[in-house]
């Protein structure tokens, strides 16, 4: 447990040194966020994304965005070619983070293999749309229940052209399903992901 505290203290340290240290032009002006404030933020996504969304939702109103949030249970990515595109034109997001893939791991692994175009096209789609894309991908997943979770990480971080948050690699508490997580780990994890997108200089850090 010290050595948990220790080592999730010295990571928030680490992510506040690098938002200190935001891109400054020659003159010394500080690099605007490639979304600007006052801009709509879409999160879309499973059941992982419905857990974020609170947080997502607070995060985005501090850091001066508009956020809406699109998430259904139990959904795979290629459900979201049809919803994704109907977000796109109904809001218009500057930016799409995408919380897909954990379901993927638990379907059919040929017909997956078979349609793995389907995270660059939901990608693209909202490139095309004029948006900025951050995939946040599936948790530390159980390998008995879900042998083949990484190999469905390799696909997305692969083929997406875009920045994918690695959130196996995120220390927050999990159900006992080792999928989903409690209103404290959804936080923490949300948490993360804003600040690893304000370090990648997306958006503007949260207040």
């Amino acid at each position: 447990m010290y050595d948990n505290n220790m080592r999730h203290t010295f990571t928030r340290l680490v992510v506040l040194f690098l938002l200190l240290s935001r891109p400054v032009l020659a003159d010394g002006v500080e690099v605007p966020p490639q979304v600007e404030c006052g801009s709509t933020v879409l999160l879309v996504g499973d059941s992982l994304a419905v857990g974020l969304a609170p947080e997502f939702r607070s995060l985005a109103r501090s850091a001066g965005y508009r956020p809406v949030t699109h998430a259904i249970g139990g959904t795979t990515a290629i459900q979201w070619i049809p919803w994704l595109k109907s977000d796109l034109s109904t809001h218009h997001p500057a930016l799409v983070v995408i919380s897909l893939g954990t379901n993927d791991a638990g379907a059919n692994i040929e017909w997956v293999r078979n349609h793995n175009t389907v995270y660059a096209r939901l990608a693209k789609e909202a490139m095309d749309a004029g948006a900025k894309v951050a995939w946040i991908g599936p948790p530390k997943l159980s390998e008995r229940r879900l042998p083949h979770a990484g190999e469905i990480r390799d696909m997305i971080r692969d083929s997406i052209n875009a920045p994918y948050y690695e959130s196996q690699d995120l220390d927050f508490p999990q159900a006992e399903d080792k999928i989903h997580s409690s209103p404290k780990g959804y936080k923490i994890w949300m948490d993360a992901v804003w600040e690893w997108m304000s370090m990648k200089n997306l958006v503007t850090p949260s207040k």
